[in-house]
């Protein structure tokens, strides 16, 4: 999926965000025969604002829900610029 607005992060939570969070590049760290719920990668930079998750229940410790949060900024030093037209 991809998105356009800067992110500082994106969150991959299970249990529809009542469970554990999921590390970004846990999708790159394993064989496929060893993903799971949520396992994701992130691509943050201009050229490739996109991320790729898993969707499936082969640990049903982690349940069958996941969200995706995307956090612009998490305190007052974010700089905003205002566009020109």
């Amino acid at each position: 999926m991809n998105f356009t607005n800067v992110r500082e992060e994106v969150r991959f939570t299970t249990e529809y965000g009542d469970g554990i969070i999921i590390a970004n590049e846990t999708l790159t760290n394993k064989i496929a025969a060893d993903l799971s719920l949520a396992d994701n990668i992130v691509y943050n930079v201009t050229e490739e604002r996109e991320f790729e998750f898993i969707v499936n229940y082969k640990d049903p410790s982690l349940g069958n829900e996941i969200r995706i949060d995307g956090y612009t900024c998490f305190d007052d030093s974010c700089q905003y610029y205002e566009i020109e037209e």
